[in-house]
């Protein structure tokens, strides 16, 4: 889909219509003005497909008919001559007949490219945890938001050992099918390769050749993955150029978790390092995806990374669910429910 279409797909429903309506008396208007016999009457297909594709049947059929009433009015007033008075509203009869067909065929070929969308979206929530695994002393909550029907973002969360729980989050370049086929390729690897013998480091460099190796020039993947031993609290990480996680200290100190190597993908023999530290008590990790920080609202100001780490600190009392629901929220409101990008959250919290 064009970027154009895109930005229209985004707006609420009331501007598709205004700018539908808008059209369709932009024609009519330059139509009366041209007053000759000349075939514009095609132009009056932009409000219909408009309608066709962004509303529904009914709305493109009701916006054909007001289409076609404009067109006559437009044909009559500027009186041109035709040879017989019945004429213009033969031709506004066939013309409206035609419009309805390709209302009819667009709305039909829209829900199908709907259906196709749906499943695709199926599919890919089910390469995400459906339940977090239990871990004495720690909680996890994720929130998970496409711009589109389907993202290129991917998190997991899952057992590694007895004594041992890995997670991660992923942001694929690009956005829709593309993006969330290099998603799926990515999870599949992450389960293949991960065991409680390898380390984060060396987890990121064979992922890296295997992103290499697999995904077409300037498609790139941001990747952190992380290691907790449950009875140490010890978290081993590796950060593959994706936005520092922020680690908020029960102290109310701030780490940002940045130390690993470059972005997936992007050179073949880059090579990793992984870091340690401890968690402790009422600590609180956000990973997130860089769709929460660059959401812009409608003063084309960025939600910006100092706005999620004072909304963590504001709310660091609470457990992750609360914290992520919170976080998830004031980002989805800060541009009124408009998503420009896809929006990924984990959360971890210490008790």
């Amino acid at each position: 889909m064009s970027p154009f279409l895109e930005h229209i797909e985004k707006t609420p429903k009331s501007f598709k219509v205004n700018l539908g309506i808008f059209l369709m008396l932009l024609v009519g208007g330059i139509d009366y003005l041209i007053g000759l016999e000349i075939a514009f009457s095609v132009f009056y297909l932009f409000p219909v497909v408009l309608f066709a594709w962004f509303l529904g049947r009914w709305p493109a059929i009701l916006i054909s008919i007001a289409s076609c009433i404009t067109l006559l009015l437009a044909d009559l007033l500027a009186s041109p001559s035709y040879s017989h008075p019945v004429v213009p509203y033969w031709n506004t009869i066939v013309k409206l007949i035609l419009f309805v067909i390709i209302s009819l065929i667009l709305s039909a070929l829209r829900r199908s490219v709907e259906h196709e969308q749906h499943l695709a979206l199926q599919i890919q929530q089910r390469f995400l945890p459906s339940q977090m695994p239990g871990v004495t002393g720690v909680e996890f909550s994720s929130g998970w938001q496409p711009s589109r029907t389907v993202s290129g973002d991917y998190y997991d969360v899952f057992s590694v050992s007895k004594d041992e729980i890995g997670f991660c989050i992923g942001d694929v370049a690009g956005h829709g099918i593309s993006a969330a086929l290099i998603m799926s390729n990515l999870q599949a690897a992450v389960k293949i390769f991960t065991d409680n013998t390898i380390s984060t480091a060396d987890l990121c460099e064979k992922l890296n050749r295997l992103m290499y190796a697999n995904v077409e020039p300037g498609k790139f993947i941001t990747f952190f993955y992380a290691s907790l031993h449950q009875p140490t609290r010890r978290l081993s990480y590796c950060n593959a150029g994706h936005p520092a996680p922020i680690l908020v200290r029960n102290d109310g100190s701030v780490l940002r978790l940045s130390s690993g190597g470059l972005l997936l993908g992007f050179n073949k023999d880059t090579t990793y390092e992984e870091t340690e530290l401890t968690l402790a008590a009422n600590d609180r990790l956000i990973l997130f995806t860089d769709g929460v920080t660059e959401l812009t609202n409608r003063a084309d100001e960025a939600f910006g990374e100092q706005r999620l780490i004072d909304l963590i600190m504001e709310n660091r009392s609470a457990g992750a669910a609360g914290l992520q629901r919170e976080i998830f929220s004031t980002v989805k409101n800060f541009n009124r429910g408009i998503i420009q990008d896809d929006i990924t959250l984990l959360v971890v919290a210490i008790k």
